[in-house]
């Protein structure tokens, strides 16, 4: 992440070989998941408040567990946050559709228009998030294992799907993340549905 403008360097990235190919999901993720509409406001204020708070959320977290004696193992906690992070989504994939249908339905019709044309990006997000998904299912059903009978292209299809998994597992992590982070990019159809969702 470049410091003076607070993105992603994809040129580094693809120049540093294999580890530029270990931070591709989460580049991807970042990419999808990401407001990018060029008109959208911005305030450099808000984004520094949201790093502080969330810098402060992970000290306060940290020094409660060093704290105080933990009845759970820390597996469980860690286990319990990630639990946390995918019922947030599951809830967002639920609100999110609803409070954007709301938001463009009750738009004045001139308006209206440009609204449903700002939908891509959050519709570019659910669609991203449900196809890691089918990804990660057709994985862990053996569906790469079965593409043929022959012993080498069955080999083959073990091979594509180890490597579609070590790539969705941490796309679908880091996605999960970042939709609850930015609420699917609805900032891209109007600065105000991400707080008010």
């Amino acid at each position: 992440m470049s410091a003076r403008t607070g993105e992603w360097d994809d040129e580094r990235s693809s120049r540093n070989g294999c580890t530029g190919c270990l931070a591709l999901p989460f580049v991807m993720a970042h990419r999808v998941f990401r407001p990018s509409r060029p008109d959208r406001i911005r305030d450099s204020g808000i984004e520094r408040a949201q790093i502080a708070r969330t810098a402060i959320g992970i000290v306060a977290t940290l020094w409660m567990i060093f704290a105080y004696p933990l009845r759970e193992s820390a597996m469980d906690v860690v286990g319990g946050k990630f639990t946390e992070v995918f019922l947030s989504t599951g809830i967002l994939l639920i609100a999110g559709p609803l409070a954007l249908a709301a938001f463009v339905l009750s738009a004045r019709p001139p308006v209206r228009a440009l609204y449903r044309r700002r939908l891509t990006g959050p519709l570019r997000g659910f669609a991203a998030l449900f196809g890691c998904a089918g990804l990660l299912f057709l994985v862990t059903s053996g569906a790469f294992s079965q593409i043929g009978a022959a012993a080498p292209v069955a080999l083959l299809g073990t091979l594509l799907g180890l490597f579609a998994a070590l790539f969705a597992l941490p796309f679908g992590i880091t996605a999960a993340v970042l939709s609850v982070h930015y609420v699917f990019r609805t900032a891209d159809v109007h600065e105000v549905l991400p707080p008010l969702i």
